[in-house]
């Protein structure tokens, strides 16, 4: 038999990257897996790097964040390989409705995969498992490999929407200084129209004025004659033209 420190060692010796020093380490702060499953709920957004600073052997290393946050998940995740779990419950549904013999066989699995506390990184991993072969590793690595790129393609399209909103917002926020300084431009022709028709206005009306003050000066300067008078002057006219005349002729005869 072992105990319970004991069997903690050997718990937390299957996480990777972890050594018997800090593993020692970690159970001589916390010396049994609930005491330390309830230091990490009780830490709550700092449960991952709770054991970061712990100091391991006789350098007084510190554990690190990685670590830290590996044992954060191991006794805080209800199902650390829950796609791999998702994706056995399909295929054994699928094989239930052709009433398949692999329905058993993928049973067993995922029975033995929620055993398991730790998390998977791949299908491959899953072979220390019992009921897991090769080739259901190989298809856990294939369905894996479809999620990442469905995952990733998602990523880039996100990515790529968000700049083109962006890019948008940048160009309606490049017209709209564009759109005020055509009102504004709009704003100053007709506010200059206004004035040019303002100032017509006033130069009409002085024109007017000027052009009555000279229309009433040549109407002073003319000579308003009647008409029995005007046809009196000019036969005064003509008859002192024809005295001159015949006064001409006869000194030109008697010269003579």
């Amino acid at each position: 038999t072992f105990r319970v420190g004991e069997m903690f060692i050997r718990q937390l010796l299957q996480l990777k990257g972890m050594s018997v020093d800090k593993a020692m380490a970690i159970v001589e702060c916390y010396t049994s897996p609930q005491i330390l499953i309830t230091a990490l709920e009780n830490s709550g957004k700092n449960g991952e790097q709770l054991l970061a600073n712990i100091q391991v052997g006789d350098k007084k290393r510190r554990l690190g964040p990685a670590i830290s946050k590996a044992i954060y998940q191991l006794y805080t995740m209800n199902e650390p390989n829950y796609l791999f779990e998702s994706w056995l419950e399909e295929w054994r549904n699928e094989a239930v409705l052709r009433n398949s013999e692999l329905q058993k066989h993928f049973t067993k699995a995922l029975d033995s995969l929620r055993r398991y506390p730790l998390p998977l990184e791949s299908g491959k991993e899953c072979i220390i498992l019992q009921h897991f072969g090769t080739k259901l590793c190989s298809m856990l690595d294939k369905k894996l490999e479809e999620y990442r790129r469905q995952e990733f393609t998602k990523a880039v399209d996100a990515c790529f929407s968000q700049t083109s909103s962006n890019d948008d917002r940048t160009v309606v926020s490049r017209e709209k200084p564009v759109e005020k300084c055509k009102i504004v431009e709009v704003q100053e022709k007709s506010s200059a129209v206004a004035k040019q028709a303002k100032n017509t206005k006033k130069n009409a009306s002085k024109r007017l004025a000027n052009a009555n003050e000279i229309a009433s000066r040549e109407a002073d300067r003319q000579i308003s004659l009647e008409p029995s008078t005007f046809d009196i002057n000019i036969l005064c006219i003509f008859r002192i033209d024809k005295i001159s005349w015949n006064i001409y002729r006869t000194s030109t005869e008697y010269s003579e």
